[in-house]
């Protein structure tokens, strides 16, 4: 019995040792995996940090920026004009950037010397260019205001000389009259045709090539391409009796749907002969639609040479010419004063004072009532009613009470006198 029972306190402690090693490894294990679990979590939790603080710093940034990037009234002013010759700004000739804000005696004429320095000019000094006499062309002058956007004017005008066309070349454009307004559903394929020939000639047409321009003459507009020549004209022949202008016809297509709606267009059709010499007609052709609006007056004088061009003028935005040109807010008044009402005196006068109370100043001292003091918006004048003979009428003054001068003096009553904004 006492042997059984060494055994079995054998057997037990045999086993506490066996399971109390598989344990101590177990913790063992435990320990040396959880620094892992803690660097994974720890990277985790970091990870998750770093997210933040770039989510953080990314709006951050954001907010920024769109606090930078917040539009504020944008200007009105004209800050930029790009002038184009026989052609816009993707198929005419860059003249150069006008040099702006230059006196102006016909702008300040016209709407006042507010107006006096919208004035620009162009000389094109880089370029040469060798002008045929007597011949169209077409300026594109474009204006940026960041207000709208870049918005321009088209203004023809003629090189001086006689012209160096031949006389015995005759030529007509039958598809197209002047003028003549090309309707949408037509865009895509706009006819030019018609006839051309030398009378000069007898033995033939005279002619060798016909070539159409848009915007432009040769050498300067945009070659739309050769037209299809030697087309049958029984009808010229016989015009001129001579058979041999029988096949004096020419054609040619071209594809108008890309130019704008509501815009004008000169397209040039040149004919030539193989003696060098050649004749031109033009048509000017509206695309049918609505005209984008301008937000700007623009005048422009062009004077050239056979080498040179020199373009000058003015440009206003309308807006100022309705509403007045807008005064810097870095404008320091060396007049800050109120003008009132009072009958301080025994009789309804007008008087000035500082904003702060001091140096109250009576402007007027007639026996009649003086009301309404309008102050003009450059601060210099004032425009007041003043009871005279019995009936209001409007007298305007200096800012100190002197310089009075009454301008009107009818039997009627005049009052409440305002400044327009110029």
């Amino acid at each position: 019995m006492r042997i059984i029972t060494i055994i079995l306190i054998v057997l037990f402690a045999f086993v506490s040792i066996f399971f109390g090693v598989i344990l101590a490894r177990k913790a063992l294990n435990a320990k040396e995996t959880t620094p892992a679990i803690i660097i994974d979590t720890g990277t985790e939790e970091t990870s998750v940090a770093a997210t933040s603080s770039v989510q953080s710093t990314s709006e951050s940034i954001a907010q920024e920026t769109s606090a930078e990037t917040t539009p504020e009234t944008l200007s009105e002013n004209i800050e930029k004009i790009e002038i184009y010759l026989d052609g816009n700004k993707e198929d005419g000739m860059f003249l150069g950037n006008a040099d702006i804000g230059l006196p102006s005696s016909d702008a300040a004429l016209i709407y006042g010397e507010e107006f006096a320095n919208f004035g620009f000019d162009l000389k094109n000094q880089d370029k040469k260019f060798i002008f045929e006499p007597k011949t169209p062309h077409s300026l594109y002058i474009y204006l940026f205001i960041p207000a709208y956007g870049w918005e321009y004017i088209k203004k023809e005008f003629e090189t001086p000389g006689s012209p160096s066309t031949t006389e015995s070349i005759r030529m007509s454009v039958d598809s197209i009259s002047d003028n003549e307004t090309i309707t949408l559903d037509r865009l895509k394929e706009v006819r030019v045709s018609g006839w051309a020939a030398d009378t000069g000639v007898g033995e033939n047409t005279g002619i060798n090539k016909v070539e159409v321009f848009l915007d432009g003459p040769r050498n300067f507009g945009k070659l739309l391409g050769q037209a299809q020549y030697g087309l049958e004209r029984t009808d010229v022949g016989n015009a001129y009796g001579n058979a041999n202008y029988n096949l004096s016809g020419y054609s040619f297509n071209f594809d108008a749907s890309s130019l704008e709606q509501g815009s004008s267009h000169k397209i040039y059709i040149y004919a030539y002969s193989p003696k060098g010499t050649h004749q031109y007609l033009t048509r000017n052709i509206i695309i049918e639609g609505q005209s984008k609006e301008s937000n700007s007056i623009i005048s422009a004088d062009i004077n050239t040479n056979q080498e040179s061009i020199e373009i000058k003028g003015w440009a206003i935005n309308k807006n100022f010419i309705e509403k007045g040109i807008p005064r810097s807010l870095d404008i320091e008044y060396a007049v800050k004063k109120i003008v009132f009402v009072s009958n301080k005196s025994g009789n309804e006068d007008i008087f000035s004072i500082n904003l702060d109370g001091s140096e109250l100043t009576q402007l007027t001292n007639a026996p009649g009532s003086d009301q309404y003091p309008s102050v003009s918006p450059d601060g210099k004048k004032i425009a007041y009613s003043a009871t005279i003979g019995g009936t209001w009428q409007i007298v305007v003054m200096n800012w100190d009470g002197s310089g009075k001068q009454q301008i009107t003096s009818g039997p009627y009553r005049h009052g409440f006198p305002t400044w327009s904004f110029d």
